[in-house]
């Protein structure tokens, strides 16, 4: 594997107000951003010729990037549509490349099964219980996928469609080389606020088990199932069970629990559960996210 393509460019307009500020994969978790997220599995792959479509505030992305001299952005052009991102990239790709979609967080290393790809196959990371559809309906249940050059060069033929499963219905329609590999990666699409906060909740659980970044391990908290970034600040501060603080972000005389602090945003005086609060350019974000199988008590056998 030489190369990486990560799909970025999308509108997100299902997670507005935040996608207003922010670009979805820009969007926080603990530890990092989507995309930060994305970088830390290619970095275990060993994978430096990357690039990253961009369209929907690219500027963010750049600032985000600029210190990673050798990632390349590719201004999506044409439709803004999913094959049209794809397309974008035909004349930098190269080899096989891999492709991660930028709104995708993976709970566990796609290592291992990109080492077991069949070179020459265009190939598809299914989770093992997306059993449901035809051969391309299968294999567009992905958001990680290994495409041959000519692929991107066929996308270019369908830039009116938005979604995968146009491709994958190409390849199979033309008997390209494929394959499907089964895998047990939890993988979770940011379509929606409440499935950020989803997400959080999961990662913090079950931190030993789900990916991140190296450097987030010291920051966990393990008795509070919480995690603060090194910069952040809190003070006079009360932090419950699945808190998230961003970095540079200051907490200040108050309550949180099942919160999710975005970088740089400042909360004072505040008591808040199941919420998202972001800041940027003066304009503030508070997000209440319903999250009923959290809310309902637990039953106690007699």
């Amino acid at each position: 594997m030489v190369q990486a393509l990560i799909l970025a460019g999308g509108r997100g307009t299902r997670l507005r107000p935040l996608t207003d500020l922010y670009p979805k994969p820009l969007l926080y978790l603990p530890g990092g951003t989507l995309l930060d997220h994305l970088l830390n599995q290619l970095e275990r792959l060993a994978i430096t010729d990357i690039a990253i479509v961009v369209n929907y505030k690219a500027d963010a992305i750049a600032r985000h990037i600029r210190k990673r001299r050798h990632i390349r952005l590719i201004q999506q052009k044409g439709p803004a549509t999913f094959m049209a991102a794809l397309a974008s990239a035909a004349d930098w790709v190269q080899g096989p490349t891999l492709v991660l979609h930028g709104d995708n967080y993976f709970g566990q290393w796609l290592e291992p099964y990109v080492r077991r790809a069949t070179p020459g196959r265009n190939t598809f990371f299914v989770s093992q219980d997306a059993a449901f559809g035809d051969t391309a309906a299968r294999m567009a249940q992905t958001g990680a996928y290994i495409l041959q050059p000519e692929i991107f060069r066929w996308a270019r033929m369908l830039v009116e469609h938005d979604s995968l499963q146009a491709l994958t219905y190409e390849i199979v329609a033309r008997n390209a080389p494929m394959q499907i590999l089964p895998t047990n990666i939890c993988r979770f699409n940011v379509n929606e606020p409440s499935d950020l906060l989803h997400i959080t909740h999961l990662m913090l659980r079950d931190w030993s088990s789900m990916v991140h970044p190296p450097y987030a391990n010291l920051l966990y908290d393990p008795m509070m199932l919480s995690w603060k970034a090194r910069d952040a600040v809190v003070e006079e501060s009360s932090l419950g069970l699945y808190v998230t603080i961003g970095h540079g972000a200051h907490v200040r005389r108050s309550r949180l629990r099942h919160a999710l602090v975005f970088p740089h945003t400042h909360v004072e005086d505040e008591e808040e559960e199941f919420v998202i609060l972001a800041e940027s350019r003066r304009v503030r974000i508070q997000m209440y996210v319903p999250m009923p199988h959290l809310m309902m008590p637990v039953a106690v056998a007699p």
